[in-house]
């Protein structure tokens, strides 16, 4: 097992794709923000289904957090969810945390 406990990393994202967030290692919480600053990002749990679908505002974090000990948002490889900006291209800046 590796020994990373926190990585950043910048996905690309447009306003036409959705975009899957897919985690590097079992996570106990991912933080997702816009890296431009200025336009909203959109977030599904399931990219065909716009049920599943919230916006977080610019400028804002939207947690993805394990409330058990123990328990994992995602294993690694594993999508958790899409993206797709309300605008421009982004990219989104994403924490994840072991």
């Amino acid at each position: 097992m590796s020994s990373v406990i926190f990585t950043i990393r910048r996905l690309t994202i447009d306003a036409v794709t959705w975009t899957p967030v897919v985690t590097p290692f079992p996570c106990r919480r991912i933080a997702i923000e816009q890296g431009d600053g200025v336009n909203d990002l959109k977030i599904r749990s399931d990219a065909a289904d716009a049920n599943t679908e919230k916006t977080i505002a610019a400028g804002t974090l939207q947690p993805l957090t394990s409330e058990f000990l123990g328990d994992t948002v995602g294993g690694p490889g594993e999508t958790v969810c899409y993206l797709q900006a309300a605008a421009g291209t982004g990219p989104a800046v994403l924490e994840f945390v072991r």
